[in-house]
Order: C-alpha cells, then sequence, then structure tokens
C-alpha cells in the first residue's frame, strides 16, 4: 500500500470517528446549566450564571423560589416574566405546578386553576 493510499485511509478513518463522537460531545453539552442546578449544593450560586432577563433567568428562579418556598420572590419574578414573555409556555407550567403544590392549603383556588386551564365544563345534563 502506497503512503497516499495510507493517508487517504487514516483520512477517512478521522473523519468517521469525528462524524460519530461530534454529537455526543455537542449533546453532553446541552445538559450544562439544567445538570448544574439540579445539582448544586447551593442553587442561589447557580442561578448567578444566569444573564438577568432571559427566559432561563426567570424560568430557573421561579423553579427554585417555588421549591423553597418563597412565594414573595416567586410572585414578583412571575410578574415580571409576564411583563417580559407575556405567552411563555415555561410561566404556564410554573403556575400549573403552583396550583398542584398549594391544593393542599387552597383546593379552591388550585381546582378552579386546573379547570380554567384544561378548559373544563361540568354543564352535562343527566337524561
Amino acid at each position: 500500500m502506497n503512503k497516499a493510499s495510507r493517508f487517504t485511509q487514516l483520512l477517512m478513518l478521522a473523519s468517521a470517528l469525528l462524524a460519530i463522537l461530534i454529537p455526543r460531545i455537542c449533546a453532553q453539552q446541552e445538559i450544562g446549566f439544567i445538570e448544574d442546578f439540579a445539582l448544586a449544593a447551593d442553587r442561589e450560586e447557580a442561578l448567578q450564571q444566569l444573564i438577568p432577563g432571559t427566559e432561563d433567568y426567570y424560568y430557573y428562579h421561579a423553579l427554585h423560589y417555588q421549591n423553597t418556598g418563597q412565594d414573595r420572590q416567586l410572585a414578583e419574578t412571575l410578574t415580571q416574566w409576564q411583563k417580559r414573555f407575556p405567552k411563555s409556555g415555561r410561566r404556564n407550567l410554573i403556575l400549573n405546578r403552583e396550583a398542584l403544590i398549594n391544593y393542599p392549603r387552597d383546593p379552591k383556588n388550585s381546582l378552579e386553576h386546573i379547570q380554567r386551564e384544561l378548559n373544563l365544563q361540568f354543564n352535562h345534563q343527566q337524561e
């Protein structure tokens, strides 16, 4: 086998390895902050990595406030988030979580929220 042929084979092998490894490396990097947040001993320190005003900033701060029972901070974050991103699906996720978390304390409001979000109507009549 000549040098050019051997070089071509090595080049093809290297290309194949890169094609296999690059998607895996990129997929590992996508997890980044989620993993940092979930595994952090001090989540408030992890939250400092986020850029204020971004959707991630509001989502993870709201999630942290919800998990730690900081209702006032959660309400403030949700208000700011609503102004910045009025149609945020992630904000709705936090609101739905809040309704379920608050069910033992306030079942009436929780059930009203669920009924409204799912557009449930109980206006059937018995025949």
